[in-house]
């Protein structure tokens, strides 16, 4: 088929997961988590309808069996859009018990020159081709995108729900200028993949998306985000524990250093009589440069939500501890506290974040 030329091209990154932390969603619309962001070229939809976005990935999977099922089977009579069509009829994307549990859309867009001179299929209501457009910007794109929101809906859901991202798939396809017609480009690339559930109030969706756009101009911890992301997206126990585990240092780290340590000395000076600040400076001296820890979590926690310090400190302390046992290789087989780790430093961002974007 022939593809406009002289103008630009619209490319599009859709990846789809299953949230299967919530249950349902207090509205029927798709919720656009930074839609106040004014973007048109990015979106992330939660939402209980699977048609459309199901449909990309049908396609996909049908073109690919027909793929398969010609280099297998040598038949190559029958029309190459008889076969698609045929195909795609019998190509589910099985949801499981999990069709109550809303979808998550990463959609990222953006305009291109041209595509590709590789040869393009076309099946009949779409066309396929190989490497039709580079995909590596907005699929990056699409993976901080995924990371922000994964980070903002665990930060707002309750202490007792486990958000867990399911990855169902992702395609990437270009928009003809013309006709409006899809041309999926296809590629071996690297894709995504956040239990008990809870269903989702309207006013955490607002929460969420004010979170997420929180974080998104949060570069300062985007590691702690990465990190947070990663460990709602595994299903392996250990390696769920030690990340969110990770992401909790990370921002203590951070966030002592930049904010936490001055307000604990401004504490002190405040309080202390003025022939004790010569003590107050020189502590601070022979001190600086050795906080464990457990100092900057202590720190951090009074700071933060002071009536909770001291259960959340010997909450962190046991944490601690299992961590420590995988360091002096005391492995289990399973049985780390991931969901508390994770609950953890949900709470402690999500006060970090209303502190500093509020």
């Amino acid at each position: 088929m022939q593809i406009a030329q002289n103008k630009r091209t619209r490319i599009t990154f859709l990846s789809v997961h299953q949230v299967t932390g919530l249950i349902g969603l207090p509205q029927s619309e798709p919720f656009n988590f930074v839609d106040g962001l004014g973007s048109p070229d990015k979106r992330a939809l939660l939402t209980m309808e699977r048609d459309a976005s199901y449909l990309h990935l049908r396609r996909v999977n049908a073109y690919g069996a027909v793929i398969v099922g010609m280099l297998t089977s040598n038949q190559t009579g029958a029309p190459w859009s008889d076969t698609f069509n045929r195909t795609l009829a019998g190509t589910h994307i099985n949801d499981g018990v999990r069709r109550e549990s809303p979808l998550l859309l990463i959609e990222v867009s953006d305009t291109i020159d041209e595509l590709s001179p590789l040869p393009i299929n076309d099946v009949g209501e779409c066309s396929f081709g190989m490497r039709l457009f580079d995909q590596t910007k907005i699929a990056s794109e699409a993976g901080r995108l995924l990371e922000d929101v994964a980070s903002g809906i665990s930060l707002t859901l309750t202490a007792t729900s486990t958000p867990t991202l399911i990855n169902v798939g992702h395609v990437a396809y270009a928009t003809d200028p013309d006709s409006g017609r899809l041309l999926y480009s296809l590629e071996p690339s690297a894709h995504g993949s956040m239990t008990s559930s809870t269903s989702y109030e309207a006013r955490a969706l607002k929460d969420a998306a004010h979170m997420i756009q929180i974080l998104i101009g949060q570069n300062e911890l985007r590691t702690v985000v990465h990190l947070l992301a990663r460990s709602v997206q595994t299903s392996d126990n250990m390696q769920s524990f030690l990340t969110a585990w990770a992401a909790l240092e990370v921002f203590l780290n951070k966030t002592f250093r930049d904010t936490y340590k001055q307000w604990i000395y401004t504490k002190l000076s405040i309080h202390a009589a003025p022939s004790e600040q010569l003590f107050i400076n020189r502590l601070r001296e022979v001190i600086e440069g050795k906080y464990n820890v457990r100092d900057m979590f202590a720190v951090v926690a009074s700071a933060l939500t002071p009536f909770d310090a001291d259960s959340d400190i010997e909450l962190f302390k046991k944490l601690k501890a299992e961590r420590d046992s995988i360091h002096n290789m005391s492995l289990k087989p399973n049985g780390y506290p991931a969901e508390a780790t994770q609950l953890l430093i949900r709470k402690y961002l999500a006060l970090h974040l209303l502190s500093v974007g509020s």
